[in-house]
Parts: C-alpha cells; sequence; structure tokens
C-alpha cells in the first residue's frame, strides 16, 4: 500500500502510475508471486530517483520520497511539492514565471479574447506541459534553470502533425564555412534566438485551443487558450519559424545557397563578405570584419530578441580557433565523454587517431 500523501520533504508519484506499473509487469510475468513484483516496482522506482520507505510500526503505509539529485522534476506541482530549501524549488518557479511573462508578452495569446463556445466542439482542445531543465556552459559548470511550456504535440493529429520541416544546416556546411572563415582570417559568432517558434503566425482561419499546464491557476493564464502563435511542440511550429527566418534574411539582402537552403551569404560592393548558417533557432555567422559583424547582429537584433555568444561552441561541437596559424580545430568532447560513461569505459589508452597512421608493408 502506498500512502498518497505530501509532506514537505517529499512528492509522491501519482498512484495511478504505480498501479499501472505493477499491473503490466503482474501481467507479463504471471509466474512471479507478488513480492517479486514489488520487488521489482521498487527496483524501477529507485531508477527513477524515487525511494520506496518499507512500513513500520510508525509508518502504517509506505511512502514514495524523490531524490532530486537524480532527476528533473516533470509537472509543477512536482516543483512546488519541493523541499522550501531546496535550491531548485526557487529557480524552477522564477523560470517559470518568466517563461509565463514570455508567452503573454509575445502575443502567444489573447487574455481578453472571449472563445467561441461552437467553435470549441467543433475543434479539439490539446494538452500542455512544462518541460524543465537545467542549462550547462561547455566546460560542464551550471548556467540557469529554463522553464518551457510545450504544447502536447505527441497527443495532437490533424492535417499539419507531419509538415514539421525544421531549418537544420548540413554539418558538411559548417566546417566548410569555418575552413573559409579560418583561411580568411573572418571574424565569427554565434546568435541564439529567444523563444523563436513564437514569431510564428497561427492562421487566422486555424483553430487551436489548448489547456493551460497542470499547476498553474487563473492568475498565471486562462484555464483554455486559443493559440495565435506557434508554441513549442505544435508539429508545424519549426516550419513556421524557418519560413519566418528565411523571409527576414532575405529582406536584409541574403540569398541562400542552392547546395544548402539553410546557408545565407551576402557579398557587398566593397568585397566584403557575410556567411549565416541557420540551425533551427541557432544563427552561426562569419563576417570580413568586426564592423560588419556588429551591423549584422544589430540587424538580426532588430528583428529577433537573441542571445549573442562568441563560436566556441556550436552544435554540439567544440570551436577552437588559432588566428595566428589560422586554423579552426573542432571536436566533441561532450560526445565522447557520454559514449565513455554509456559503454562503462573508465580508462583507455589508445592512437591519435582511430585509423592506420603507416602504410602496410
Amino acid at each position: 500500500q502506498f500512502e498518497p500523501k505530501c509532506e514537505e520533504d517529499e512528492y509522491p508519484i501519482h498512484i495511478k502510475d504505480i498501479v499501472q506499473m505493477t499491473t503490466d509487469y503482474a501481467t507479463l510475468h504471471p509466474e512471479k508471486t507478488t513480492k517479486k513484483v514489488t520487488k521489482h516496482l521498487a527496483n524501477q522506482l529507485l531508477a527513477y530517483g524515487i525511494a520506496v520507505q518499507p512500513a513500520s510500526d510508525t509508518r502504517p503505509a509506505s511512502k514514495l520520497t524523490i531524490d532530486w539529485s537524480k532527476r528533473l522534476p516533470r509537472t509543477f506541482a512536482e516543483v512546488l511539492g519541493m523541499p522550501m530549501t531546496h535550491q531548485d524549488r526557487a529557480g524552477f518557479i522564477e523560470s517559470t514565471a518568466a517563461e509565463i511573462r514570455s508567452i503573454r508578452d509575445m502575443g502567444t495569446y489573447d487574455s481578453d479574447e472571449k472563445l467561441d463556445e461552437t467553435q470549441m466542439k467543433i475543434s479539439k482542445i490539446g494538452m500542455s506541459k512544462i518541460v524543465f531543465t537545467k542549462k550547462y556552459h561547455p566546460d560542464g559548470s551550471f548556467d540557469k534553470y529554463k522553464s518551457r511550456i510545450v504544447f502536447r504535440g505527441d497527443r495532437w493529429y490533424d492535417l499539419y502533425a507531419n509538415k514539421t520541416y525544421a531549418g537544420t544546416v548540413m554539418s558538411e556546411t559548417v566546417r566548410l564555412m569555418l575552413s573559409v572563415a579560418a583561411t580568411e582570417d573572418m571574424e565569427i559568432q554565434s546568435l541564439d534566438v529567444k523563444t523563436a517558434f513564437l514569431y510564428g503566425d497561427v492562421p487566422e482561419n486555424q483553430y487551436i485551443y489548448m489547456r493551460r499546464p497542470a499547476g498553474l491557476t487563473d492568475a498565471d493564464m486562462p484555464a483554455v487558450i486559443r493559440l495565435r502563435k506557434c508554441l513549442y511542440g505544435l508539429p508545424h511550429a519549426p516550419a513556421t519559424f524557418r519560413k519566418h527566418s528565411d523571409a527576414a534574411l532575405r529582406s536584409l539582402g541574403y540569398t541562400p545557397t542552392v547546395s544548402d537552403p539553410r546557408l545565407y551569404v551576402k557579398i557587398n560592393v566593397d568585397g566584403t563578405k557575410v556567411y549565416i548558417a541557420v540551425h533551427v533557432d541557432d544563427f552561426g555567422i562569419a563576417a570580413s570584419n568586426k564592423s560588419l559583424m556588429k551591423e549584422v547582429i544589430n540587424q538580426i537584433k532588430a528583428i529577433y530578441q537573441c542571445v549573442e555568444g562568441d563560436l566556441d561552441f556550436y552544435l554540439g561541437m567544440k570551436v577552437v580557433r588559432d588566428r595566428v596559424k589560422r586554423t579552426i580545430t573542432i571536436s566533441q568532447p561532450g560526445y565522447l565523454e557520454d559514449l565513455r560513461a554509456e559503454y562503462g569505459i573508465t580508462s583507455t589508452k589508445g592512437p591519435l587517431t582511430p585509423m592506420v597512421d603507416k602504410p602496410r608493408e
């Protein structure tokens, strides 16, 4: 038995999830005894950072407690159920408030709009949730808490469900752009568009309704809203932003290349050049000089809210530059470390390159 009670230092998993997990396992393994089924369930929950406290004289029913060092919250209720002294609690509450303000300021929905009851009965009302993450710097140090309100696209099926068409630049194109930038000693920088998908408008003749995420109240947003912007998770949101960014860069005089439409080029009269590689909402920019780079960034910032940074870490690749030798070296140390952890490789001694460096006799 599990006691569905929430105290200050613990928050239980939903009781129906426990019943479902137990039922599924017992159905697949009818030969297992009740004791073995219970033990398997406890091990599964422990893998998710949830510890089962056994029953005792002072505790008549077992309780489930979450070890927040092993996993992130999955609902806003879990955030509120964190210990008051836990540092993640305040961080996620603040980031959730910032996300609510962001989608409201971007005009994602009209809080004063009176919804058409007839149309709501015809249209399917979509679900939503809050995704909680922690952002880290390339060196592994903590950066910030992030909360993202997303549309449950996995539960939404309509005409646009399979038309994602996210704009991604090819890895070969990125390597070629960096090679040219190194050879010609060009300036390189990155821009990350904040809440990129919210720049795409939902057509006026399309009715998409969404329930607010569980745990939020009327003070945060109405119970049901009509989306005016393409919220994250909406199946065709990536395609909408791709069209928006393409039109924006074309209006600034940039031309997409034939070999890769997500690489934009602009050659000025004085011979200076600008290359922009667009991967969803990440812009990698190479410009002939600093003044031109500043001009390009200001032009893009006039259209989008962006986070500006050095191009030392782009699309999972670490970028190291030597301007004296005019070289740029790229690597993926984070990916390699993940592979080592996945396959349990603690210590290795291998060649510098995974190939024969001398011809065979």
